[in-house]
Formats: C-alpha cells, structure tokens, sequence
C-alpha cells in the first residue's frame, strides 16, 4: 500500500547505527521512517522483486524528505519513505 503526499521532513541519522532500505525493482530506494508499533511480527513478505536491505552509517545521515513523497507501508505495516535522491543512496 503506498500513498503520495506533500511533506517538508528533515531526518538525521547518525553514525553506528543501521537503518532499513526498501528496494523497488525499478532502482528506487525508500528508508524506513517508522516501525509499527503494534505489529506481531517481523516477518514482511514482499512482492517479487522487491526487497530490503540493511546498512550501517559509518558518518551521519542527513535526509531531507521534502515535496512530494511516497510512503510504502509493507505488509507488516512499517513505514519506508522516498524514494532517495541518487546521492542519497544505497550502499553509500
């Protein structure tokens, strides 16, 4: 399920941590923003082609998701936001 809305949102993520990227098979990329909190699992099947991946920030991760921006919630109902510019990008 995946809406398109309006925003003007700043994130930072900092280094040593690990953040969750959603893949589309079109080259798209969309970083988790939420983790449902009432979820009963992790398990988050996705259609063919799709997949996510996890990274570890070795220096800070300033995002600026601003204008006009899909959300993907997947099955488990988390929320991946984007998609990421080219220099914002996965592996980095």
């Amino acid at each position: 399920l995946y809406t398109t809305l309006e925003k003007y949102h700043r994130l930072l993520y900092r280094s040593g941590r690990s953040v969750s990227v959603l893949h589309a098979p079109d080259g798209d990329q969309y970083i988790a923003v939420s983790r449902t909190v009432l979820r009963l699992t992790d398990a988050n099947p996705l259609p063919d082609g799709w997949r996510i991946e996890t990274y570890e920030l070795t220096e800070d991760f300033d995002l600026d998701l601003s204008g006009t921006v899909v959300n993907i919630r997947t099955p488990n109902k988390d929320s991946f936001q984007g998609p990421l510019d080219t220099g914002s990008r996965f592996p980095r």
